[in-house]
């Protein structure tokens, strides 16, 4: 039942991740940029003049991807705790 669980969550995280993709980036340069900006360290957007885009950007992609992980946590709660 975990194995099923864990599948099915994953599932509905790709699902969630694949229809909310255009409510938080414009297309999927915009999604590469917030990647970017997120592995850059913030001392070298600030010497660039970029500081308070790559705050944005990275706070972008935390929101999207704490929303995928919380869709898919969920979605195993929720089948995990039906075979109890």
């Amino acid at each position: 039942m975990p194995v099923l669980a864990i599948i099915v969550a994953v599932i509905v995280a790709l699902v969630v991740g694949k229809v909310t993709f255009r409510f938080f980036f414009d297309d999927s340069d915009d999604f590469w940029d917030c990647l970017r900006y997120s592995f850059t360290p913030d001392i070298f957007s600030m010497f660039r003049g970029e500081y308070f885009e790559d705050l944005a950007k990275s706070f972008k992609l935390a929101i999207y991807l704490i929303l995928l992980g919380g869709a898919g946590f969920l979605t195993y709660l929720g089948i995990s705790g039906l075979g109890r």
